[in-house]
């Protein structure tokens, strides 16, 4: 929460800065010889608007935090579905034996694989934390809460999976394959900032 909490006292500031603004224009009309009713008018306006913007505080506060917590859930149900998933369940025990096997998959990435029980194994566990990563970037996953349940998965798999990554970016000549998983991969790892990273995602 802590993007929220900066949202937050930014949002406090502004309203309190627009308070102060209306009492001092409250306080310089009190100075100023006017008629009764006239103040009394102003005093009101300066009241009521007031109260709109801080019931526009509490407003925006509520929909960003239905929004963190939406995100919250669909972290926690997309990753409780797939640890129930048998078929996931079994492909990644399936690429952990391949990483046991043999420690550089690289040769999984050669022409006359394309297609083999073990590529398309490699294959699926990348394109499972790809779509997490896409999904953290795009507001739909809750970054913490992935870091928190999958950081050693998501070395560990990345790690073992590069060789056959950098083989295959070569071979087919296309060197953004599974770049958002890389992405994920170093946020978890410490070697960026998650936080300059996803800054907007707490908007979204």
């Amino acid at each position: 929460m802590k993007m929220g909490a900066i949202l937050f006292c930014i949002i406090i500031a502004i309203a309190f800065s627009a308070l102060g603004a209306l009492a001092g224009a409250a306080w310089a009309t009190e100075r100023l010889s006017l008629a009764t009713d006239a103040k009394a008018t102003l005093v009101i306006g300066f009241v009521a608007s007031g109260i709109a913007i801080l019931a526009a505080v509490v407003a925006l506060w509520g929909v960003y935090s239905q929004r963190v917590l939406t995100r919250r859930q669909a972290t926690i149900a997309h990753l409780a579905a797939l640890e129930a998933d048998e078929h996931v369940r079994g492909t990644i025990m399936a690429f952990i034996g391949l990483t046991r096997k043999d420690k550089n998959l690289a040769a999984y990435a050669d022409a006359d694989q394309q297609g083999s029980e073990d590529a398309l194994t490699i294959i699926f566990v990348l394109n499972q934390f790809e779509l997490i990563s896409t999904g953290i970037q795009h507001g739909i996953f809750e970054y913490e809460l992935i870091r928190t349940w999958q950081r050693s998965s998501i070395k560990n798999f990345w790690e073992a999976a590069n060789p056959f990554v950098v083989a295959l970016r070569h071979r087919v000549g296309i060197p953004t394959l599974w770049c958002e998983f890389e992405k994920l991969h170093g946020w978890v790892s410490g070697d960026k900032s998650p936080f300059h990273a996803l800054w907007w995602t707490g908007f979204g």
